[in-house]
């Protein structure tokens, strides 16, 4: 038990998509406990003042909007001048935090000429007071607001500028306000690329800190305990689960120990192509069920085939708006699906993340109970729609969200899994008694690979004979889409509208200038009605995977829906010790015969592509460090350029660690987080909305007018062996079963009206303050393009 002086300090947190990173920072700066409580908490200064007693300093973190809303500053626009003299004690303010700080004794908030979001610049300051023994500092910065405090420097001593000549001219970088132990800076101290600004600033201003509490000899009351249910930092969804059980029997059946075993066969066939081992399942049947993950292009590595069975193989589906999760078998019909609905009396308590935790706990298998050299054993695999993320982030959905499954999720207990890097394959069960199969499908593979069977391509889908024409790019294809006749039958695909794509950027950039965001991810549906009979999903999967092989592909037919994905970015994976992975994409550049890799470097190595990316870096360092182990929080690669068919991508990756060791920051956690709870608090991905997060997906929605459903969510798995892997789905097409389109001929035409399938693709872009509105609508246009190739020649 730490004894009652352990420094301790309150940060109040303003829906930014950083705040846990300068959490983490504190903590690593000054050896404090550091509690993050939302901002709107409190509702009256009085409230924060009460709890303030119980803290050795406050930080008031960053955020979007302006110091002078009171919906984005909250109690603190009143905090400066309303603390009482003994309730007064050291407060460090970043971003909105120093514009508040300054306003509140007379600065004039003004806008930036030149917004800077994620720009780095060199900080000229005093070399004293919390620049003590700092030499040069190049800062990271995210504002579109500055605080000009011209003619009122009684109470505000400046301590730090830059100078943006030719754009801003003098910006002010730090102040202090000269009686009070109020400090504050505009540049973000915990952004990974800010160098000599953030440790060493964070340490000096603690020591001034200190010596204001000693010399007044103030000293702390333990009262935390009532705080504590308002911690940002939460622990694992597991623990939440177990302690929303009242029944103790229930809580030792969740926890209890599984006996379960991996029963597996391995053969070594590199000559067997994982697309070949799916075509002897019968992926080519279109009314099959079937599950297939696909490292189709490095950097990734494993294919897994979920070997799926009707009336054997559980489905699970939930439904958002509604608050309810249906348990079934795949070939049931719904009336035979078993609904429970959550937060109802007689039902499940808790949601669908606790739910799906003590779902998997129940199924767990110890580490030495199966294939080492495999990363999936059987479990969980599926969809995460990007609604499902929203609603996580207590947006509310649209009364008009479709009333489809936002998660689907089906439980493997036979799996395949090839090693491409080895040509391994493992044919594994979960099922006791299944050596029948185990066998048969051993039998069955070996035969295929000594027939040596070499990967053959589908052949291209043959556009002229089921369309009528052949079609050889997008543009192409808006020609001949433009043409007022269309036969019934032809092929339509309904493209965004240019004028309002480019006229949402601008509404995104004057959003932007005016501080509600940094970085908006837009994006923008196709859709494309594809005339009956048409080719099977497989076949167009495997025309994408051979135009624009990708190292998450996946092919995804369960009830309901289809997906076919090349999606080039990981969002997140875990393995079985507990190391989480996250590798954005932001930045892209088409590739061409003339294109060359040196070139694309110098094209996303500019400022605005660097700035993209390294908003959306320290976007999901916050999401890691909320839950991952102090201090494991590393960027392994920051933003380099990697090599696709189809395009160059500015790539980075992060990684942290949960699970293996106590928390410090919650001891009394008896069961530690997982890769799983990073995956729940991480929706929907930052990549594809923007930061700060949660005000981002808000603006994002009044802009686009349509939900983009499984487009922009997560698709992947999570094993019995505790391993998981998600991809973002991007460069993806999708239908759902439900929605086809009668085309009727017109009067007096006397064709007979066809019935066609809608696939949807979404494609878009990070828009910033730096943003072309033509060069993101081209952008937008390459992403589109890589995916429509599997439905055009």
């Amino acid at each position: 038990m730490k004894s009652i002086e352990t420094p301790r300090i309150l940060l109040l947190d303003f829906y930014d998509s950083f705040t846990h990173n300068l959490a983490a920072l504190l903590r690593q700066s000054t050896g404090a406990i550091v509690d993050v409580i939302s901002h709107d908490h409190y509702s009256a200064v009085t409230e924060l003042e009460g709890d303030l007693a119980s803290y050795h300093a406050l930080v008031i973190g960053p955020g979007p909007g302006s110091p002078e809303n009171v919906r984005d500053i909250g109690v603190a626009k009143e905090l400066w001048t309303c603390l009482s003299e003994t309730s007064q004690l050291p407060i460090l303010g970043v971003c909105l935090g120093l514009q508040s700080l300054c306003i509140a004794f007379g600065g004039q908030l003004k806008r930036l000429v030149v917004v800077k979001h994620g720009i780095i610049s060199q900080v000229t300051h005093v070399g004293r007071d919390i620049f003590a023994g700092v030499e040069k500092v190049a800062a990271v910065r995210y504002h579109s607001l500055h605080v000009d405090m011209s003619g009122n420097n009684d109470e505000i001593e400046e301590l730090a500028w830059t100078a943006d000549e030719g754009e801003n001219g003098r910006v002010l970088m730090a102040a202090r306000h000269r009686r009070k132990p109020y400090w504050a800076v505009q540049y973000h101290p915990e952004s990974i690329c800010t160098q000599g600004g953030g440790q060493s600033v964070v340490q000096n201003w603690w020591q001034l800190a200190q010596q204001w509490n000693k010399a007044r000899g103030r000293g702390i009351r333990n009262s935390t305990s009532e705080l504590r249910k308002f911690w940002s930092r939460p622990g694992s969804l597991l623990e939440q689960a177990v302690q929303r059980e009242n029944n103790s029997d229930a809580m030792k059946d969740i926890l209890a120990s599984d006996n379960t075993k991996v029963h597996y066969s391995t053969i070594i066939a590199p000559q067997l192509a994982p697309t070949q081992i799916c075509e002897l399942l019968g992926s080519a049947d279109q009314n099959n069920d079937f599950a297939f993950l696909d490292s189709a292009a490095s950097p990734g590595r494993y294919s897994i085939i979920g070997v799926l069975s009707e009336e054997s193989t559980q489905l699970l589906r939930f439904h958002a708006l509604d608050g309810y999760v249906e348990e079934s078998t795949l070939g049931k019909s719904p009336r035979e699906f078993h609904r429970i609905a959550f937060g109802r009396e007689g039902h499940l308590s808790g949601d669908i993340w606790e739910y799906l935790a003590k779902f998997m706990a129940k199924r767990q298998v110890a580490k030495d109970r199966g294939p080492t050299g495999s990363p999936f054993w059987g479990g969980v695999i599926g969809y995460i729609n990007y609604e499902t993320g929203v609603q996580t982030l207590d947006i509310p959905l649209s009364p008009g969200h479709a009333r489809r499954a936002d998660i689907q999720l089906v439980y493997v207990e036979r799996s395949i899994v090839v090693d491409t890097w080895s040509g391994a394959i493992y044919i594994q069960t979960l099922r006791g008694q299944d050596d029948e199969w185990l066998d048969s499908t051993k039998i069955r593979l070996q035969l295929a690979a000594d027939m040596a069977m070499t990967p053959s391509p589908t052949p291209p889908l043959n556009a002229s004979a089921l369309w009528g024409q052949i079609l050889s790019s997008p543009s192409d294809l808006a020609e001949a889409l433009s043409k007022a006749s269309k036969p019934p039958g032809t092929v339509d695909v309904i493209r965004p509208q240019k004028d309002r794509y480019i006229n949402n950027i601008q509404k995104c950039q004057q959003y932007l200038a005016e501080g509600h965001s940094y970085e908006l991810c837009l994006t923008a549906l196709t859709k494309i009605h594809l005339p009956l009979p048409s080719p099977t999903p497989w076949t167009l999967f495997t025309n994408l995977r051979s135009r624009n092989p990708a190292p998450y592909s996946a092919y995804l037919r369960l009830p309901d829906v289809t997906i076919v994905s090349s999606s080039p970015e990981r969002f997140l994976s875990w393995n079985r010790e507990g190391v989480c992975q996250l590798r954005p994409i932001k930045g892209t550049v088409k590739r061409t015969t003339t294109t060359t890799l040196e070139y694309a470097k110098s094209i996303l190595h500019a400022q605005k592509e660097m700035a993209e990316n390294l908003m959306i870096v320290d976007l999901i360092r916050h999401d890691l460090n909320q839950v991952a182990h102090e201090g494991s929080v590393k960027v392994r690669k920051l933003m380099q350029v990697e090599e696709y068919k189809s395009v160059y991508q500015l790539v980075s990756v992060i990684e942290g660690t949960v699970g293996k060791v106590a928390d410090e920051i919650n001891p009394s956690s008896a069961i530690p987080p997982t890769g799983f709870d990073v995956l729940a608090r991480s929706l929907p991905p930052g990549s594809m909305t923007g930061a700060p997060k949660k005000r981002s997906v808000e603006l994002l929605q009044s802009m686009e007018g349509e939900e983009r459903g499984i487009y922009s969510g997560v698709m992947g798995y999570w094993s019995v062996c505790g391993a998981g892997d998600w991809s973002v789905i991007i460069r993806t097409a999708f239908r759902y079963d439900d929605e086809n389109d009668i085309t009727r001929p017109d009067a007096g035409n006397a064709t007979v009206a066809k019935e066609s399938e809608v696939w949807r693709i979404g494609a878009g872009g990070a828009i910033t303050a730096l943003s072309d509105p033509e060069g993101e609508w081209d952008e937008m246009e390459v992403k589109l393009e890589s995916t429509l190739r599997a439905f055009i020649r």
